[in-house]
């Protein structure tokens, strides 16, 4: 049984998703991104949400790695992504108007590329700010399929199809005891039609269930399924990252598709393809520390306070 402290955390995490999406019924757009913004201003003045943040900035990335400003910059993305959340949820991605907020770089021909293979395409994205908004437009543009997780609380799983419905985005719940294999003949049915199916890799799991990787010189383990989805359709893996700015929105970019042969022992396979995009995931994070929004994630930080700290360069 959870701890008292943590049923006492989780119940006011969903009185404040609660209270925020009945307000939203009430606000426009414009009071909405107000309002975020006035939360993102207050989460910066709270002295244990500050002091955490920092203290993962410095271990991940190392002393005198993190840039001027970060910090700020981090609760100021956190606002306007809660501000636009409560705007979408009530009037959806293009009645909220935050799809104008949103937009491909040139970096959308290599979507283009795999989609054009015509076995179906994994799209791999952090949890960027606003990626889910990024899931939307793509959506809107190419279609997609995003593999969603069932949440513990009906609830807030309930909660979860209304955002993704406003959004516009087809889903594939994922139940929480869902094994690999089972998750894996979902997706290729998706992939079989051609379709464009989003998966967020980084979240940490257990050593029972996912494959150790290496992320800021720390041993993580995250799930494999992508690469083993990408091995057994033979569908290309292409990985996803977003600019995000608070006057302009969101940019979303693309790397060239990768595909991988089944030939030799596919553990080996698997685990360097996860290992592959951890390194492209890291450095993004790298050089766009105000972007990732799992800096605050209880998992995350336990993974990055464990041994020593990064080194600076």
């Amino acid at each position: 049984m959870a701890r008292w402290t943590t049923q006492i955390r989780r119940a006011m995490t969903q009185a404040g998703m609660d209270w925020a999406a009945d307000l939203s019924a009430h606000l426009s757009p414009g009071a909405a991104l107000a309002l975020g913004q006035a939360i993102g201003t207050g989460g910066a003045l709270v002295a244990p949400l500050r002091m955490r943040l920092a203290k993962n900035l410095e271990l991940a990335l190392g002393k005198g790695n993190v840039p001027p400003g970060v910090g700020q910059q981090y609760f100021q993305n956190l606002g306007q992504l809660a501000g636009w959340s409560m705007a979408i949820y009530r009037r959806g991605l293009v009645g909220s108007g935050a799809c104008d907020k949103v937009r491909f770089d040139d970096s959308v021909c290599h979507l283009d590329d795999a989609i054009a293979r015509g076995r179906g395409v994994i799209v791999a994205a952090p949890h960027l700010f606003g990626h889910e908004i990024a899931a939307g437009h793509t959506a809107l543009q190419r279609g997609l399929v995003a593999l969603v997780r069932e949440s513990k609380n009906p609830k807030r799983t309930a909660m979860k199809h209304q955002w993704y419905a406003q959004l516009g985005v087809e889903t594939l719940r994922r139940p929480r005891k869902a094994s690999v294999m089972s998750d894996i003949g979902a997706c290729v049915e998706v992939l079989s039609q051609g379709k464009v199916l989003a998966i967020t890799p980084d979240v940490v799991v257990s050593e029972t269930q996912g494959i150790p990787v290496r992320v800021f010189d720390r041993e993580v383990y995250l799930q494999p399924g992508m690469v083993y989805l990408a091995v057994h359709a033979g569908a290309p893996l292409v990985s996803s990252f977003g600019q995000w700015d608070q006057e302009s929105g969101v940019s979303i970019s693309f790397n060239e598709p990768i595909e991988f042969e089944d030939r030799g022992p596919r553990k080996r396979i698997v685990r360097a393809g996860l290992q592959d995009w951890c390194d492209k995931f890291e450095a993004y994070v790298r050089a766009n520390p105000a972007n990732w929004l799992f800096w605050m994630d209880k998992r995350w930080t336990q993974v990055i306070r464990s041994g020593a700290a990064a080194t600076g360069t």
